[in-house]
């Protein structure tokens, strides 16, 4: 199941079919939007490219709420807010990848009696999606091999000096 969240240091809200949250669309999602700078010489057909590069990238996402609305919106509210980073996930079949950003644009509501409608816009600077793995710490592993430090006036192989520093 694709499932999104919108995560912060304080505050995540889920997006799933099984959840109050909905999202129905997003845009920039897939797009990049690339500068491209080009020069012409005296009498040259055509350009060369001098150079490019990647903008940075703005998703709109549209939604509804379902459920208790009030409790709800405060939940989207707090959680998409001014100066706050966050991560944008995507979860699909195992698999993960986010982008980190600011809000643009808090979400903007439209209410109906049993529904309500949001759009925010979360501006990326780096526009490229980042796989989220699990990751492990790193392990304090020696080689087998001598070498040798000069400590104290004495030389000591590598695994003693390192293993008398942890």
């Amino acid at each position: 199941m694709l499932t999104f969240e919108y995560i912060t240091a304080n505050n995540a809200v889920s997006f799933s079919e099984d959840s109050d949250f909905w999202i129905t669309g997003i845009d920039g999602l897939s797009s990049n939007e690339i500068n491209i700078s080009e020069t012409q010489g005296v009498n040259q057909i055509g350009s060369t490219r001098s150079s490019q590069s990647v903008r940075p990238r703005d998703l709109t996402v549209t939604g509804v709420l379902f459920g208790n609305l009030k409790e709800n919106r405060r939940t989207l509210l707090s959680c998409v807010s001014p100066m706050i980073p966050a991560r944008f996930f995507i979860h699909e079949d195992g698999e993960s990848w986010y982008l980190e950003g600011t809000p643009k644009r808090t979400p903007v509501m439209e209410e109906t009696a049993e529904i309500q409608q949001f759009q925010f816009i979360l501006h990326c600077p780096y526009p490229y999606w980042r796989t989220a793995t699990r990751s492990s710490p790193v392990s304090r592993r020696c080689s087998d091999f001598r070498f040798t430090l000069v400590g104290n006036g004495t030389f000591q192989s590598m695994r003693r000096a390192l293993s008398s520093a942890y």
